[in-house]
């Protein structure tokens, strides 16, 4: 053999291994369940009840991991009274106000994990129940 051809031989072996390597550290790191980034989708309708006396969100939770994109898509049906918003402060959300029978959706990422208020910004409505919880896990 010749030097050369055990130079060539090494480094298509070194070559090689780094490729073997570079696939199993990419399986290994992204396993099923532990990729941040799918995209979640909800619907969340507004809630009167007792006259519009009392009030709240027919999803009292939602439950994400950090990283995911969620795209909610909040309804205020038709035989409600009342217009009512979807916020959520954390993230930058704000349906602005949406009439009975409207609906808008809004799409953000959620960027950390923690547990996260979400309601409506309509002037006493939050305090008669109309809030829930964003939960980012992760």
């Amino acid at each position: 053999m010749s030097t050369k051809g055990v130079s060539t031989a090494a480094i298509v072996g070194i070559v090689a291994v780094i490729v073997f390597l570079g696939i199993a550290a990419f399986f290994f790191l992204t396993a099923p369940g532990d990729q941040a980034g799918e995209t979640k989708t909800f619907t969340v309708s507004a809630v009167e009840a007792s006259g519009g006396t009392e009030l709240s969100f027919d999803s009292p939770s939602i439950t994400v991991n950090a990283g995911d994109t969620v795209e909610i898509t909040f309804v205020n049906p038709d035989e409600n009274s009342k217009s009512h918003t979807f916020t959520l402060d954390r993230f930058g959300v704000n349906t602005g106000f949406i009439s009975p029978g409207e609906s808008k959706t809004v799409t953000f990422t959620a960027t950390e994990s923690g547990s996260y208020a979400y309601y409506c910004a309509v002037a006493g409505h939050r305090e008669l129940g109309m809030e829930g919880a964003l939960a980012a896990q992760g």
